[in-house]
């Protein structure tokens, strides 16, 4: 489980979809513009609600948890490692025909909340919040996937 919750980090996400282009499942035009921009985005608004909610982490609350993480103390919702794999895996999933693709991206995203959870740096909510807040981000900016591609 510690090792999925790499997954969701920035570099991580940013290899995967270089390797969904590879293989052919993204077009690069689309893939390579809209994948990091549902990734920044989403990442921009997870970051200013972290610091306007300022949560701490289960870790620096509750004496019982044991994280397997380095101990981070930043605030912990909503969770930024969840919401960059969603941003990444709906947003693929949104690019690609392939339904079984699809599911087996928004699974691994899955794990990777749970994984966050798992190794106690996130509550249950965070990477709720966080999941959702991917998934609304990613499909408003579909919406504008068109004009985003021809303004670059």
């Amino acid at each position: 489980m510690p090792l999925i919750t790499h997954f969701g980090s920035v570099a991580a996400a940013s290899v995967f979809a270089i390797f969904m282009i590879a293989l052919d499942h993204l077009n690069i035009i689309e893939g390579g513009i809209f994948v990091p921009i549902s990734l920044i985005v989403s990442q921009v608004i997870i970051h200013t609600i972290k610091i306007i909610i300022n949560r701490p982490r289960p870790n620096l609350v509750l004496q019982d948890i044991h994280v397997f993480d380095n101990l981070l103390e930043y605030y912990s919702f909503p969770s930024g490692h969840t919401a960059a794999a969603f941003a990444i895996a709906v947003s693929i999933t949104f690019l690609i025909q392939t339904v079984f693709i699809g599911q087996v991206i928004l699974f691994i995203a899955i794990l990777v909340g749970i994984s966050r959870m798992y190794i106690g740096v996130h509550y249950p909510t965070d990477v709720l919040i966080g999941a959702v807040i991917s998934f609304i981000t990613v499909i408003y900016l579909s919406r504008y996937l068109e004009i985003i591609i021809n303004l670059i």
